[in-house]
């Protein structure tokens, strides 16, 4: 997927010609993108690309799509030009190990996944994969790129999966879901718009366009009340300056959040906003002379998170 709108960089990233990940650098890369309507994958193109350039190779996969991945619609596109579907799901996994979103197991012929994000692991990853490729993939990663195992960290990942089969642990991957469609429909009640509609995962793309505020501005006065938040690009926005936010509710839900909560926190970031409207200078140089103005929003965040357990506590 085009980085610019919600691919990730590690899948090839370039710009122009200025090849920037090692993906890119190896190897000859061509981006799919998104449909200009709807903000979803548009399949039909990427159907015509795999049959205009034949890839070895195509990767379902993202870092800030909000809506499902239809992996049969890859599988079928894959087989028509006799390409290997690698699926990667860095961001999903926990949701598909509880069954919570479609996973892409059926159909891929690779899957790759960290270990650390919805999956709730220590920081690795895991590589399954059909048996013909085995060797290759098997090498390439070591002694192709690692020396030495590092097993504190395979022990914890052991672990990870485990829980994975734990009734606490489906119900989380639940409540993350249905936490992150209420905290939507809590940013379009409070007049934002959303990139793609909504969302069906874990994650939201909000868009910041009709408030004209950008989202690096908004990502530092977030951060200065404690809420942590991504700046991201509007798909074929004109601008070339970040004008959306990623935001997710997986952390709250682990913290066993109420959608009430969920709720507050929209209308803390929607005062933010507000408040960014105002800024006419360097965020930086704003924020050290007005903490007056970001201390009770930094009140209501330190109130709600005070609220909440912290699990391993």
């Amino acid at each position: 997927m085009e980085f610019q709108q919600g691919g990730h960089f590690s899948h090839g990233y370039q710009i122009g010609e200025k090849k920037l990940s090692a993906i890119s650098k190896i190897f000859e890369v061509l981006f799919y993108q998104l449909n200009e309507k709807t903000q979803e994958i548009d399949y039909d193109k990427v159907e015509l690309l795999a049959k205009a350039y034949k890839p070895k190779l195509i990767v379902a996969g993202c870092s800030a799509y909000s809506k499902l991945i239809d992996f049969g619609r890859f599988r079928t596109i894959c087989d028509q030009v006799g390409a290997i579907l690698l699926a990667d799901i860095a961001h999903t996994s926990g949701l598909m190990s509880a069954g919570v979103i479609p996973s892409p197991f059926p159909y891929a012929d690779i899957v790759m996944t960290t270990t650390h994000k919805s999956l709730r692991g220590p920081r690795g990853s895991l590589i399954y994969y059909k048996l013909q490729y085995k060797n290759r993939i098997d090498e390439s990663v070591a002694p192709g790129l690692v020396a030495g195992a590092h097993f504190h960290t395979i022990t914890g990942i052991a672990v990870a999966l485990k829980e994975t089969q734990s009734p606490a642990y489906l119900q989380l991957q639940k409540d993350i879901v249905d936490n992150n469609k209420h905290f939507a429909a809590e940013f379009q009640r409070l007049g934002f718009d959303l990139i793609a509609g909504g969302t069906e995962n874990h994650l939201i793309l909000v868009d910041l366009r009709k408030f004209n505020v950008d989202a690096v501005k908004m990502e530092y006065i977030l951060s200065q009340i404690n809420i942590q938040c991504n700046k991201q690009l509007v798909p074929f926005d004109t601008v070339p300056q970040p004008r959306a936010l990623r935001v997710g509710s997986i952390p709250l839900s682990v913290r066993q959040a109420s959608k009430e909560h969920f709720t507050r926190v929209a209308q803390i970031i929607k005062e933010s906003v507000e408040l960014v409207q105002t800024v006419t200078v360097d965020i930086k140089i704003w924020a050290a002379e007005n903490q007056d103005k970001l201390i009770p929003l930094k009140q209501k965040v330190v109130e709600l998170a005070n609220e909440l357990p912290i699990p391993w506590m």
